[in-house]
This record gives C-alpha cells, sequence and structure tokens, in this order.
C-alpha cells in the first residue's frame, strides 16, 4: 500500500510545485500581478476542465484492479491479458475524444463557462483557450498511465508506476524551468511540460503492463481506431463551430446539443470500427430485438 499511496501523491505534489515554481519563474520578466494572473488562469479554468474526464480515469483504473487481482491468484493468465488489454482499450476509448473535442471546443467552452460575472476579462480566456488546446492533449496520456498503472498494481508491481511517475514529474520541473523562463513562452510552458509528463510515465508502464501481462499492445485499438472515430467526431465539431459561430459560447443549449452530437457520431463511428464492443454495453443493450 506504500508504493500506491506514494504513487498517487506525486500528481498533486506536482501540483504543489507548479503553484511554487511557474509563479517565481514567471516573476523574473514581469510584474508579479501579471504572473499571478496568468498561472491563475491555467490553475483555475484550464486544470478544471481537465480534471473532468480524468475522473473518468481513476474509475477505470480502480475497476481493474479486482478483477485483475483475482484473475492472478487464480494463475488465469488468459483472463488477466483479456483483462489488461480491455482497459487499455477503455481508456483509449475515453482519452482520445476528451482530448481532441476539449482541445477543439476550448475557447467556446471556456467563454461559456467563465465569461460572466466578470472575474476573468475576454483577454484573460483567451489565454486559457490557447493553454486549454495544449493541456487537453494530456487528458488520453493521463488516461493511459493511469490505467496501466491499475493493471501493474493489480498485478503486485505497485512499485513502478510510482517510479514512472516520479521521473514523468522530475522532467515536467525540468522543462518548467527551460520553457516557462523563456519570456516569449511564458506560462505555455507549462502545458508542454504536463504532456511530457505523461508521455514519459506511460511509455514504460505500457513496456512492464506487456512483459509482466503477457499481452502484446494493439495499437489499432490505442492509437488508429480512436483517432479515425475521434477524426470523424472532429469533423462533426469543425463544421458545427462553422455554422453556430459565437452562439457556441453564448448558449448551454448550442454547445450541449453539439456535445452530444459529438458523443453520438463518436459512439457510432467507434462501433462500426469494432472499437467499441458489444461485452463493453450495458446488458440491456446488448439484448437483441425479438422478431
Amino acid at each position: 500500500s506504500i508504493p500506491i499511496t506514494i504513487g498517487a501523491s506525486i500528481v498533486p505534489l506536482a501540483g504543489l510545485l507548479d503553484s511554487f515554481i511557474l509563479k517565481r519563474i514567471m516573476q523574473g520578466y514581469m510584474e508579479e500581478t501579471a504572473a499571478l494572473v496568468a498561472y491563475g488562469v491555467y490553475s483555475g479554468p484550464v486544470i478544471s476542465l481537465i480534471n473532468v474526464p480524468t475522473a473518468l480515469a481513476m474509475a477505470i483504473a480502480t475497476n481493474l484492479v479486482p478483477s485483475i487481482s483475482s484473475a492472478l491468484a487464480r494463475g488465469d493468465r488468459d483472463r488477466i491479458a483479456r483483462e489488461s488489454g480491455t482497459g487499455l482499450r477503455l481508456a483509449a476509448v475515453i482519452g482520445w475524444p476528451s482530448s481532441i473535442g476539449l482541445s477543439l471546443l476550448a475557447e467556446p467552452i471556456l467563454f461559456l463557462l467563465f465569461g460572466r460575472g466578470g472575474k476573468y476579462l475576454p483577454q484573460h480566456l483567451q489565454l486559457g483557450a490557447s493553454l486549454l488546446q495544449i493541456s487537453s492533449m494530456t487528458i488520453v496520456f493521463f488516461t493511459l498511465v493511469q490505467a496501466s498503472s491499475g493493471i501493474l498494481q493489480a498485478l503486485h508491481k505497485q512499485r513502478i508506476p510510482m517510479y514512472t511517475l516520479a521521473a514523468g514529474v522530475a522532467a515536467k520541473i525540468l522543462v518548467n524551468y527551460s520553457l516557462v523562463a523563456i519570456p516569449e513562452v511564458g506560462i505555455h510552458g507549462a502545458p508542454w511540460a504536463s504532456l511530457l509528463c505523461y508521455i514519459i510515465s506511460l511509455v514504460p508502464n505500457l513496456y512492464f503492463v506487456c512483459r509482466h501481462a503477457q499481452i502484446r499492445l494493439n495499437l489499432g485499438e490505442l492509437l488508429l481506431k480512436p483517432l479515425a472515430a475521434s477524426g470523424v467526431m472532429a469533423a462533426l465539431l469543425l463544421v458545427l463551430k462553422h455554422l453556430l459561430g459565437g452562439r457556441l459560447a453564448t448558449s448551454w443549449l448550442w454547445m450541449g446539443l453539439s456535445i452530444v452530437l459529438a458523443a453520438v457520431v463518436y459512439f457510432a463511428a467507434s462501433l462500426s470500427l469494432g472499437l467499441i464492443k458489444k461485452q463493453d454495453l450495458p446488458s440491456n443493450l446488448r439484448r437483441k430485438p425479438h422478431a
């Protein structure tokens, strides 16, 4: 339990370090107020939105542990491989459309959620939109990191995710000091640092999952098919953004309809590509209608 607890504490600690590091770095070349505003936009609206889909990643990781642990106790290697592959696939199914969809809708979502009340000025929300377009891409990697960490924990390899996350956070701190210190980059270096953090954590995680769960990575299910289905969804969102224009940033109705339509299109594309399988659906949806 100690490695699991330490591993779970690493990401929150990295966020706490960001609150000290980023402001201090930016104050080296801008006024303290401007540095606080830039960091406030990043740590407030941007990170808040990123945290919504990543909650699903935690649910996937949590559900993987008992299932794989029980299979390990029985020596059922086939089930370990099957459950591990399913966990990674579902992480990709959730992560890719969340990243791409949030990146495309970054500006209208921020203006819709935070544009009223006067707390954030339009220029602050424009800054937040540019940050969110990058930060949203961390969702898919974080989702896969959490799923692979859950698999490794279930296989009694709890220390591996702890070490890989620590390596990712160390790289994040180094990149923050390298990029954020450049005035032309500024706070925009922070999301790139987070993106690198999760990529560095993910690569060895996947290697050890393949090794200990005795599976081979299915790039079609983890990369190609989710990107294809997300591409169809992205095309729809781009058309809706063009047709609706500024209404997306001011109307909950139009934003809600756009998200629902995008989700339906992604789900249909995923089903047709075999990315979402019948066993993934609730039992009542698997039943064939009677003739």
